[in-house]
């Protein structure tokens, strides 16, 4: 049987919101603001209509800003009440995830992330969108900077071990560290070994669930929290950019002047704590 539509509010326009920039609220109604309330109102079968907050664009291509909804002052209680619950169900659920969730599987997931950043950055600059390939870089940027540090401390603390070296077709080489299912790479200097070819250098266990992308970043840094920062080793041209594969890293330009992150090559210092080297905006 279909449920029956409620009627709109009063106080709707013609295009079936409230702009509140231009209409002042009587005592009869609330704004509630918050993202995606008009599920939450159908659910609890309340009247309701989007709240319109502010504009953006140039005349006469204006686009609408929404936040919340606008509903009866005797059901914004009953709703307010229903949206605290369900944030408290949601951190409930988070904090679940990342106390189950080992750092070997966040860390995974991160570093795939790193990798599609990598690949999405390459794309927008071939695309002359300069802005959203620096945005992807800098989300690189700052993934790489948290795996060399998690490596660091998880082959201090024996979760994880040497397993060989690697040299990619570039010249770079890095090391492979294994544990726990898991198989990670970090750069490391030269080597005058010889090395096997591999079909993948990073992997994790068969049938493994990775955990959301939120979850990841909590987990890394919940790791790190209070840890002191370590120089590691960084390849020489740790900041250009990697346009594709796993053969090293090639030149994005001669403007890019951004710094490697919280990597620093070997030798430096390292004595700052995580938290003020950017973990906090994670």
């Amino acid at each position: 049987m279909a449920t029956k539509s409620l009627p709109p509010l009063r106080c709707v326009n013609r295009y079936g919101n409230v702009d509140l920039t231009r209409q002042v609220l009587s005592k009869r109604y609330d704004h509630v603001p918050g993202k995606r309330l008009q599920v939450l109102c159908r659910k609890l079968r309340i009247r309701f209509a989007e709240a319109v907050v502010g504009f953006t664009g140039s005349a006469p291509y204006f686009s609408p800003i929404k936040d919340g909804v606008v509903v009866s002052a005797t059901s914004a209680p009953r709703l307010k009440a229903a949206i605290a619950e369900s944030e408290m169900r949601a951190r409930e659920k988070h904090e679940r995830a990342v106390t189950g969730l080992s750092v070997l599987a966040a860390l995974f997931t991160l570093n795939r992330r790193a990798k599609r950043c990598r690949d999405w950055a390459s794309q927008y600059f071939r695309s002359q969108k300069h802005g959203l390939a620096r945005n992807m870089k800098e989300e690189k940027v700052r993934i790489y900077g948290l795996k060399d540090q998690i490596l660091h401390y998880l082959l201090e603390e024996g979760k994880i071990k040497h397993g060989g070296f690697h040299r990619f077709k570039g010249g770079n080489w890095c090391e492979i560290l294994i544990g726990g299912g898991y198989c990670f790479h970090r750069p490391c200097p030269p080597q005058n070994v010889e090395t096997e070819d591999r079909e993948s250098i990073e992997s994790k266990p068969k049938e493994s669930k990775e955990p959301t992308l939120v979850v990841a970043y909590a987990v890394a840094k919940q790791y790190l929290r209070g840890k002191p920062h370590v120089g590691v080793y960084a390849w020489s041209d740790s900041n250009s950019w990697a346009l594709g594969g796993d053969d090293g890293w090639e030149d994005f330009g001669q403007d890019d002047d951004f710094e490697a992150g919280p990597t620093t090559h070997e030798g430096d210092d390292g004595e700052d704590e995580l938290d003020d080297w950017g973990l906090q905006s994670l």
